[in-house]
């Protein structure tokens, strides 16, 4: 039951987004969220999605960068925990190409017995 909660509150924030499948699906571009187009010519709005790096992808880069000068993004968020180093990177790379602020954020988790985290993953978390 939890985890259908958990899906339902996943696809009710990203409801305007979808998963280009087309003859490229294998490149990650094309493979990244992209503005669903309605039929009833409502412009979709709202709603977030994250991207995560493990180390530097310039093709996920370039694709944040396409969204925003396409006007779909409104804000962005990276968030990181000791990996400041390539949040830095992604940072500066957007900003090099864009006057777009993007806010670093830096969010210490604590390993436990049943929980171990990710520390070197940066997460980019782009507003629509």
């Amino acid at each position: 039951m939890k985890a259908i909660l958990i899906i339902a509150a996943v696809l009710t924030l990203c409801s305007g987004c979808v998963v280009d499948k087309g003859k490229n699906s294998s490149s990650l571009k094309d493979g990244l969220l992209k503005e669903a187009k309605r039929s009833d010519n409502k412009q979709i709005i709202g709603g977030w999605y994250p991207i995560f790096f493990d180390t530097y992808d310039q093709l996920a880069v370039n694709s944040i960068i396409d969204s925003i000068k396409d006007g779909l993004v409104k804000r962005i968020i990276i968030t990181y925990d000791s990996n400041k180093k390539l949040a830095g990177q992604i940072k500066e790379n957007i900003q090099k190409e864009l006057n777009f602020a993007v806010m670093l954020k830096q969010v210490k988790t604590k390993d436990t017995k049943t929980v171990q985290y990710e520390h070197d993953r940066v997460v980019v978390t782009v507003y629509r």
